[in-house]
């Protein structure tokens, strides 16, 4: 049996909220140290990794590790019957291709059943490398540069980072033929091997990532190496105990 509880449902909308965006159904790998999501949207140009651990759950069992296929839509419309503020339950009998989700709060219980899909479990891999540089920001700042130069007429975002500043730019056709936004003082550069240059990203893509994982955390991780994804990482609540959403994006061959 799987079977688990949060006392405030808030936690897990956002996290399924911040998976929704990039990719439609997935796996929920499950085993006695929490719930594991790894995709790839259909393009194959970004993949995303989900954990909500253990320790994130106030209550929490998993008898047998198991893999459940799960439509994110629906997923998502069913936990918009829970408010926030009311406990949140999710589970699943041995055998069974159905998840039970329940939620309770003052004068009001919800009970819902959700079939269970059968979804290839492809394995992905994810890039295991030092990164040459390593930046944290705050979600909101990182959000508001990508959505300015997106409103500025930028297709991709172009990142450079020494270990004294990091410059976000973009080129365009339109009015506007260029535009860059420097940070020395409200970017944090935590570790910088070698310096990375002209590495472009899809805009489109970096604007997805931060609509909802804004919520999820207050700061944000970018980890960045020539030729390599780059890596978004939010942190659950601004706890790496609790978990953490990860966003690779493949980088551009230029920037026109």
């Amino acid at each position: 049996m799987f079977e688990c509880k949060l006392e405030q449902a808030v936690l897990f909308k956002k996290v399924v909220a911040a998976v929704l965006d990039i990719v439609k159904e997935g796996n929920f790998d499950l085993s006695d140290e929490g719930i594991r999501v790894q995709t790839m949207d259909t393009t194959h140009v970004a993949l995303v990794q989900m954990e909500l651990k253990e320790s994130a759950f106030d209550e929490f069992r998993c008898d047998r590790e198991s893999c459940v296929g799960i439509n994110f839509e629906a997923l998502t419309k069913l936990l918009k019957l829970c408010r926030d503020d009311d406990s949140l339950s999710l589970k699943k009998e041995e055998d069974c291709d159905t998840l039970t989700i329940t939620s309770a709060g003052e004068g009001r219980a919800v009970e819902c059943d959700m079939n269970l899909m059968d979804i290839e479990n492809e394995q992905l891999g994810v890039p295991d490398c030092e990164y040459s540089c390593e930046i944290k920001m705050k979600c909101s700042q990182f959000a508001k540069i990508c959505r300015d130069l997106k409103d500025c007429g930028g297709e991709n975002l172009r990142i450079d980072c020494d270990k004294n500043s990091v410059k976000f730019s973009m080129k365009c056709d339109g009015h506007v033929k260029s535009s860059s936004i420097k940070l020395e003082h409200d970017v944090e550069i935590t570790h910088c091997k070698e310096a990375v240059e002209n590495l472009c990203f899809s805009l489109r893509y970096l604007l997805l990532f931060t609509n909802k994982a804004c919520a999820l955390s207050d700061d944000v991780t970018l980890r960045l190496s020539a030729e390599t994804p780059l890596m978004i990482d939010y942190c659950v609540a601004d706890s790496p105990e609790k978990g953490f959403v990860r966003y690779f994006l493949a980088p551009k061959l230029d920037d026109e």
